[in-house]
């Protein structure tokens, strides 16, 4: 009966009957993770389980050495939020946005598709950034593994979810490019710190970070 019960709930969130549907953006319906929430709930349930039992599994577990993934994984979130800031700015710029107010209409130009495109990487890399909170229990780094920090991971991909199927372009590239350009700071901090104590030495903008992420 609760399988029964699930099935329904899931499918429910998959229906065109999700409230306000009729109010989507038809630009984004029917790109990757957009038209089902039943979807994003699914990864973020499976997240949440991860938080849960993975340090469980590694309890009688050493510590996984994992520098060269964290190197590649760093220097990629890096390039990305660096290609997700520059769609933003510079195409917004082309299509004369007002930075204060911006309207999201349905266009169909270059600029505007480009801009929707741009705010869907920028959702999909919040389901990407689930692996900073495995990296951090596959390294036994507990402290860092904050009811702040799951929190923020847990919400920030729904709630992009949101953003990329009703407002996929207009006002939603000001919070994205504010983000995505800090995110490029945040993740060439944590590539260059990878590479070891001769390099972390020269990383004297460390302290800005936290600043910067409150920003």
């Amino acid at each position: 009966m609760a399988m029964a019960f699930f099935k329904y709930e899931y499918f429910k969130l998959n229906s065109t009957n999700f409230p306000y549907a009729h109010l989507a953006d038809k630009r984004t319906q029917h790109w990757l993770l957009v038209e089902s929430f039943g979807d994003v709930v699914a990864l973020v349930t499976l997240y949440l389980l991860l938080v849960r039992y993975l340090p469980k599994w590694m309890q009688r577990r050493k510590p996984f050495q994992m520098k060269p993934l964290m190197l590649l994984y760093n220097f990629l979130m890096a390039l990305l939020n660096a290609h997700i800031c520059k769609e933003l700015l510079f195409n917004g710029i082309r299509s004369k946005y007002n930075f204060w107010c911006q309207p999201s209409r349905e266009l169909y130009t270059k600029e505007e598709l480009r801009i929707a495109a741009a705010v869907w990487w920028f959702y999909f890399s919040k389901l990407l950034e689930f692996a900073d909170t495995i990296f951090f229990i596959l390294r036994k780094k507990r402290e860092q593994l904050t009811f702040l920090h799951v929190y923020h991971h847990g919400t920030m991909f729904p709630l992009w979810w949101i953003a990329i199927k009703w407002v996929p372009t207009g006002s939603t590239i000001i919070p994205s490019v504010t983000n995505s350009f800090i995110h490029v700071i945040m993740y060439s901090y944590y590539g260059l710190s990878a590479l070891g104590p001769s390099v972390q030495k020269f990383l004297w903008w460390k302290k800005y970070l936290t600043a910067l992420q409150l920003i």
